[in-house]
């Protein structure tokens, strides 16, 4: 898995390709412990993630908890098919904004 970043202010994307499974979810959750504190809107994108596991999902959603603590929005774009009946089949897809 990789990840990369763009910045814009108080706007922060994400960009994950990859696999998000048992190994790789750390560096996802590293991810969350470097956001800024000033942040507003997170976008992760997705588009290149082929396969996500529980351990990503948690962290996707430690993602969504730590924007709402502060007031911000969450937007997780770019589901391949696999990753969307995943989001539906555990529900986050009434939990994320995915677009």
């Amino acid at each position: 898995m990789e990840i990369s970043k763009k910045e814009s202010g108080n706007d922060l994307i994400l960009i994950v390709s990859g696999s998000i499974n048992t190994a790789t979810a750390p560096l996802l959750e590293k991810e969350l412990s470097l956001l800024p504190k000033e942040l507003k809107s997170l976008t992760i994108d997705i588009t290149d993630v082929d396969y996500i596991s529980s351990s990503g999902l948690r962290d996707l959603l430690n993602f969504q908890n730590y924007i709402d603590e502060i007031g911000g929005t969450m937007i997780v774009k770019g589901c391949h098919e696999s990753v969307r009946e995943v989001f539906e089949m555990t529900g986050f897809d009434t939990i994320l904004t995915i677009e």
